[in-house]
């Protein structure tokens, strides 16, 4: 491997952890005071550009694994700070309502 595309992996690598971690809510939060709507919405397509991009670029695939747990994380509402994702969608439905109040 050569170092530049060594160093092409560690910079998308470390960009994607940090892109999925909850350290961007954590400053939009600090700096300005608030939440944008359309966060998850634009961290959500880069995650999935990339996450692509290791299908068609083979300088890409040896962290195609690393940026698809990654994705399947945020996807399941895990990570970026944010209450949206499948886990919020099962915890807010009715049927998870329903089975928590009857089990003992």
């Amino acid at each position: 491997m050569a170092a530049k595309e060594a160093k092409t992996l560690v910079v998308v690598t470390w960009f994607t952890t940090l892109l999925v971690s909850a350290l961007p809510i954590i400053l939009w939060r600090e700096l300005a005071g608030g939440e944008p709507y359309w966060w998850p919405w634009i961290t959500s397509l880069i995650l999935l550009l990339l996450i692509l991009s290791t299908f068609i670029l083979d300088s890409l695939k040896q962290i195609q694994d690393y940026l698809m747990i990654l994705g399947l994380i945020f996807f399941l509402g895990y990570g970026g700070g944010w209450s949206w994702g499948l886990i919020s969608l099962i915890r807010d439905s009715g049927v998870w309502a329903n089975l928590i109040n009857v089990s003992p």
